[in-house]
């Protein structure tokens, strides 16, 4: 196969759920942090929050991350979000697609 058969058929087969910008962050610190307040997400990624929730929301439909609530600081329940193992095998996924379309860039 043609390399430039090969780039299109890696960028045809992206995540679009996680390769959307904000998800991928949010999606990206989770992998590696673990579970996290929504309040550290937001502040992190210098999201408003109607604009952390709308992400969030389409992440948990997807099946990407889940939500539960924890006590926070002065007893007071904050939201905490982690990634599923859904979540984690697409994004996996979704790395070894980037990998495998930058090692084409490399071998130019």
């Amino acid at each position: 196969m043609h390399k430039t058969n090969d780039v299109a058929y890696l960028l045809r087969n992206l995540n679009s759920e996680l390769f959307n910008s904000k998800r991928f962050m949010i999606v990206s610190l989770l992998y590696i942090f673990g579970k996290m307040k929504l309040s550290e997400l937001r502040k992190i990624l210098d999201l408003s929050w109607g604009d952390l929730d709308t992400h969030i929301k389409k992440l948990v439909e997807q099946g990407y991350v889940e939500l539960w609530k924890e006590p926070g600081e002065k007893k007071v329940l904050e939201t905490v979000a982690y990634l599923t193992e859904k979540g984690r095998q697409e994004y996996e996924k979704l790395y070894d697609v980037l990998r495998a379309i930058s090692s084409q860039i490399e071998t130019k």
